[in-house]
């Protein structure tokens, strides 16, 4: 049932013979395959770097946008605030004036 199911990866053979070998296209041939898994390993080294700072350039920029969205929200709470404040104060001296005025008329006519 698990013939199908393996635990690991198979692996690739590696041809490396125990003497030197002195055939220049197997000594090429292992050159350019050096040669390929070091700047495979060099890219994947860029990708996963590469990776990691647009990660962290959008964190910085969720934390960026989500400090200043929370600084504007309060400066204009304090704006409303204030708007609110002075619509009161302004409701208060129009209800004074209108109690002095009401008070001048019932003086003039008595």
């Amino acid at each position: 049932m698990s013939d199908h199911i393996q635990s690991e990866p198979p692996r690739r053979p590696e041809y490396e013979p125990t003497e030197e070998t002195h055939d220049p296209l197997v000594r090429e041939l292992r050159r350019r395959v050096r040669s390929l898994e070091q700047e495979n390993r060099r890219w994947k080294v860029i990708c996963i770097s590469a990776l990691i700072v647009l990660i962290l350039v959008i964190i910085g920029g969720g934390v960026v946008g989500l400090v200043t969205t929370s600084f504007y929200t309060h400066r204009l709470r304090e704006a409303q605030l204030r708007t609110e404040v002075e619509a009161m104060r302004a409701q208060e001296a129009l209800e004074q004036a209108r109690q002095a005025a009401a008070r001048q008329a019932e003086k003039g006519a008595k």
